[in-house]
């Protein structure tokens, strides 16, 4: 199994702790000796969040075991190194600090949880200085000897914290299970506590012997006595808990400033990335996003550059960099092939530039760096799995090595990068859309509506010719008949795009004899051609709030699709009805209904529905639309009911092939 595939069993604490002693204790080991041998990064060995596997691991014993006569004697100490002050976190200080030395024991199997994944932990208190710790290897695993001294070694290590004593430790192996017993010597504090109780257990019987027996001299010379010790031995003990204590006192400044430094260093980040995201609001161009971005992160990263797509996605080139040569201006990369031999989901850190180079799909960069820009972080720029752009980081001194919370950092900034070009190239496709949409209606405005015209002049200038009219009477009906639809759908669509851009409305109202006084001639007449029997069912004098200039429009729209969808011989009703909250007008007809799963459709423009008169009847759906854009303006609705039932409209002979259809308006006061 290579070590690629390998799991990732062990934390890199385990190896920090190596690396921590090394620099404080020893420093002829060559570091970078023992992770290149080990193939680990520098930055992987230093991230708390990084694991490691056990090849990663078994490769470094071995390379730093040629430095020591006794490797298992070092992989102890290491063990012990874990409760230093350079290891050892603020808040585990002060836990250990109020609980004591059993807390490190008693929680044994919650510390080996974060640093491995081989084993289960258990203990069991056996005395208040004693604990007994099972570790059961799990199923595919197995340790080296000197994983096991590096544990006894962090088992000795928990008493000092308080002292300069080691804990004394026994181990017991029995198959896949090691049961260490671990015992401590108490504290002289400790022991001197027990002999303050034990003087106090000694008193109270002596001076009650002493009192009954009537002994007032020997009961004074007693407690004197035992008073004296009390406050004797209490001295002591607070000069050697003094002493104990002094030691973890001393560390804790160290420890809470690095802690201090470390949440300030989150803050700061964290506050970036939200400056980086109103950034990103905020602008519309990317060159100055790009730029801004620049400012924020140049006092961490001296030098950067910026790999954005074109707008077809095929191409990255360098948009925008700071610190690195002019160079970069002129660098292209293929964005398909980059996609398909990268894994663009993950950062890559190269230490060099050769290896910078041996990276396939970003070797055409490998020319614009120089040794001096190294170590060079690469981070893809992502959308919805598609990849839009990279950036190239190059830190500053200070900043070495780079961890892997610095990689999410900056990964966090390619997230808002990805999210704002994706916005820039959302805005530009709806500018053209808008764009092409007032070419559309201007096209149809001059090069349909002309030609109609003429075709209508020239048709009224034919009937003015009796004699032609009378050879081609029936060619001229044809004629004047497409001339007539072409110019409604022509005039449809123009209406549709006016609602659509138009925000004024004058709501006002109006008797509702004045609202259908302009249409209903219109409506008599698309009934009659039809040979429909259209009925009107309301009060003239009744009030209805709208703009009188379109809502008329919808309503003709609403009445003559129900002509238009109704077999020869139908019926028509249109009714308006007055209610508390709102006006309501119904349009019923027992015409082919409307099937239920395209009722939710017929108002969506140029949606033509599947019923049997659609390819005869023609029209591009736009009629429906601009009934819905005008009652929405007017904070109203449509509903369709269909088919309808019988028993609800006996006088209109429903039945299969009348299922009948109501579009009603909802329009509020």
């Amino acid at each position: 199994m290579s070590s690629k595939s390998e799991p990732r069993i062990y934390n890199s604490l385990l190896l920090n702790n190596y690396l921590k002693l090394f620099r404080s204790k020893y420093p002829e080991v060559d570091i970078d000796d023992l992770l290149r041998y080990a193939g680990i990064k520098p930055y992987e060995a230093e991230d708390p969040l990084y694991w490691l596997t056990q090849t990663q691991i078994r490769r470094f014993y071995e390379r730093y075991s040629t430095y020591f006569e006794d490797p298992m004697q070092i992989a102890r100490e290491a063990g012990r190194f874990a409760y230093s002050q350079l290891s050892f976190g603020l808040f585990k200080y002060l836990a250990i600090n109020i609980l004591g030395v059993g807390a490190i024991y008693k929680n044994a199997g919650k510390y080996s949880n974060k640093i491995t994944k081989t084993c289960t932990v258990t203990s069991r208190r056996l005395a208040s200085n004693k604990y007994e710790l099972e570790f059961n290897l799990l199923p595919g695993f197995e340790e080296m000897p000197h994983q096991e001294q590096n544990r006894i070694g962090a088992l000795e290590a928990g008493p000092l914290v308080f002292s300069n004593k080691l804990a004394d430790v026994k181990s017991a192996k029995k198959g896949r299970t090691t049961t260490y017993t671990v015992q401590w010597e108490r504290l002289r504090s400790e022991k001197i506590s027990r002999f303050i109780s034990m003087i106090l257990l000694f008193f109270l019987p002596v001076a009650t012997f002493f009192y009954l027996r009537d002994y007032p001299t020997y009961l004074i010379y007693t407690s004197l006595f035992c008073l004296f010790s009390a406050v004797t031995l209490l001295y002591f003990k607070q000069r050697f808990r003094y002493k104990e204590l002094s030691e973890v006192h001393k560390t804790h400044v160290d420890i809470v400033n690095r802690t201090i430094d470390k949440f300030y260093s989150d803050y700061e980040d964290l506050t970036r990335l939200n400056e980086i995201g109103d950034i990103i609001n905020k602008n519309n161009q990317l060159d100055i996003i790009l730029e801004e971005i620049s400012k924020l992160i140049s006092p961490d990263y001296h030098k950067g550059a910026f790999f954005i797509s074109d707008d077809q996605k095929d191409f990255v080139s360098a948009q925008h960099f700071y610190g690195y040569g002019p160079e970069l201006s002129r660098s292209s990369i293929e964005l398909v092939l980059l996609g398909s031999s990268i894994d663009t989901s993950k950062p890559i850190l190269f230490d060099t530039l050769e290896a910078l180079g041996n990276q396939e799909a970003l070797k055409p960069c490998a020319g614009y760096f120089k040794g001096s820009d190294f170590p060079l972080c690469w981070l893809p720029i992502s959308f919805d799995r598609s990849l839009v752009g990279f950036f190239f980081l190059s830190p500053r001194e200070k900043k070495l090595p780079i961890r892997q919370r610095d990689l999410h950092f900056l990964m966090g900034i390619s997230s808002r990068i990805a999210s704002g070009i994706h916005r820039l190239y959302a805005f530009a496709s709806l500018v053209e859309n808008d764009r092409l949409k007032s070419d559309f209606i201007t096209t149809a405005s001059h090069e349909l509506k002309t030609p109609v015209q003429i075709i209508l002049l020239g048709l009224s200038n034919l009937n003015n010719n009796l004699l032609v009219k009378r050879e081609a009477e029936k060619d001229i009906d044809i004629i004047q008949s497409g001339a007539v639809r072409l110019r409604e759908i022509i005039s449809n669509i123009l209406d549709l795009s006016q609602l659509e851009s138009s925000k004024d409305y004058e709501m006002d109202f109006y008797p509702t004899s004045e609202v259908l006084s302009s249409i209903k001639p219109e409506m008599i007449n698309l009934a009659s051609a039809n040979n429909h029997q259209v009925v009107f069912d309301y009060d003239e004098s009744m009030l209805l709030r709208c703009d009188i200039k379109n809502l008329p429009t919808a309503i003709i729209n609403l009445f003559s699709n129900s002509c238009k969808y109704t077999a020869s011989g139908g019926k028509i009703l249109l009714t308006i009805t007055d209610l508390v909250s709102e006006s309501i007008i119904d349009i019923i007809d027992n015409g082919y209904g409307i099937p239920e799963n395209i009722q939710d459709k017929v108002f969506i423009k140029f949606f033509q529905s599947d019923t049997r008169r659609s390819e005869t009847l023609g029209g591009c759906g736009i009629g429906l639309s601009i009934s819905k854009e005008i009652l929405k303006a007017h904070g109203g609705e449509i509903s369709i009911t269909s088919p309808l039932n019988p028993q609800d409209y006996p006088e209109f002979g429903l039945s299969s092939e009348r299922l009948g259809t109501r579009a009603r308006i909802h329009l509020p006061k």
